[in-house]
């Protein structure tokens, strides 16, 4: 129970960081956007 806990923290903080990413940048480019999409299916595969 604990390692998913943990391993679920790791992609809270990662989505934000991700969402800080966009809100920082003036223009979101391709592979940006690419990056924030395969890690969301990353992160529901892993759910």
């Amino acid at each position: 129970v604990n390692y998913e806990e943990k391993k679920e923290d790791k992609l809270i903080k990662r989505n934000q960081e991700i969402s800080t990413y966009y809100h920082t940048r003036e223009d979101n480019n391709q592979s940006s956007k690419k990056e924030y999409v395969n890690y969301e299916k990353e992160y529901i595969n892993q759910k």
